[in-house]
């Protein structure tokens, strides 16, 4: 049986990460309103919202090992290596396709550099096979992955901003998510509600004003704002799993890979589009791109789910941070 609380969760994170992608996407385009607060928004968001897809990736890392080390790298290597290298080529030819109407124009070149330069969002699965495989060595050894994500953390203070020392950063979320394990729901329950969520909400603010322009939004100062921010969209989405408005939700989170994967071509094709047809206003541009970038991938996914199962014939299911 489906855990639709981790589908709300999910459904919730993958759309802030969309917003999140549409207001970058039209911040480069200088497509926004001056005063838009286009860099307070993307801070606080990058605080919380990427870190909760690492811990939600964690949650099932040891019973998957459980099932046997053949199982999981073949399972990995279908949901996250697969997606990885098939999406960031599709992305990258629509790249070059119109590169001169896109924001980050790319080359054939560029994609050789897909073995240590991940495309755009696909840092995402770059980094989480990275730390499937730190799990793997570790050998179903909770503290081991712990004490080797507190390290990464550590040590990559001292690196400079790359792909690497944000893989390092995340690591920390997926170990405590590895911790956890899947009664996520469980330890919830113990602290979902109303009084819970108004101290999260001002915890989270006084966490992301104390780090604002003194520290980078993935650090070890951060670390209270990611907290706050994941435990406001828990106490959210476990409420929200109690209603019947949950459907969308539960829909998003369900289809969270092929959203995330495609929500970037939706919506800047989007974007192009409306430009070019004369809408210039940031704000009916910023909602219509985030709505295209969920609702266009899930209009596909259906069929991209059945070409899923089909390519992965017998092989059993796993889980990552965007699937359940």
């Amino acid at each position: 049986m489906r855990n639709t609380f981790l589908d709300c969760t999910r459904g919730l994170g993958i759309c802030l990460v969309v917003f999140g992608h549409v207001q970058r996407g039209l911040s480069d385009a200088h497509l926004l309103p001056a005063n838009y607060p286009v860099t307070q928004i993307d801070f606080t968001l990058y605080t919380f919202h990427m870190p909760l897809f690492f811990l939600l990736a964690g949650l099932y890392v040891w019973p998957a090992l459980e099932k046997g080390r053949g199982s999981f790298i073949g399972s990995k290597f279908m949901t996250i290596v697969v997606p990885y290298f098939v999406w960031s080529i599709i992305q990258g030819g629509v790249q070059i396709a119109m590169a001169h109407s896109t924001n980050h124009p790319l080359s054939l070149s560029d994609w050789p550099k897909l073995f240590y330069a991940p495309l755009g969002q696909f840092w995402f699965l770059y980094a989480l096979m990275i730390w499937q495989i730190v799990a793997f060595a570790c050998g179903r050894r909770g503290p081991a992955l712990m004490v080797v994500a507190i390290l990464a953390l550590a040590f990559s203070t001292a690196l400079p901003d790359s792909i690497l020392s944000t893989t390092m950063k995340m690591g920390i979320f997926f170990a405590a998510g590895a911790a956890i394990g899947p009664g996520l729901e469980r330890h919830v329950a113990s602290f979902a509600h109303w009084k819970s969520f108004l101290v999260c909400c001002g915890a989270f603010g006084l966490a992301v004003h104390a780090i604002w322009n003194v520290a980078p939004v993935y650090s070890w100062q951060a670390l209270p704002a990611a907290i706050f921010g994941m435990g406001i969209i828990m106490i959210v989405c476990y409420r929200a799993n109690q209603m019947l408005a949950k459907a969308p939700l539960v829909l998003c989170g369900q289809r969270s890979m092929h959203i995330y994967v495609m929500h970037i071509m939706a919506a800047a094709g989007i974007r192009i589009v409306l430009t070019k047809a004369g809408v210039d206003n940031g704000y009916a541009l910023l909602l219509i791109g985030t709505a295209a970038g969920i609702v266009l991938p899930l209009g596909v996914s259906h069929a991209l789910q059945r070409a899923g199962s089909l390519v992965r014939g017998t092989l059993p299911a796993t889980r990552t941070g965007m699937q359940s």
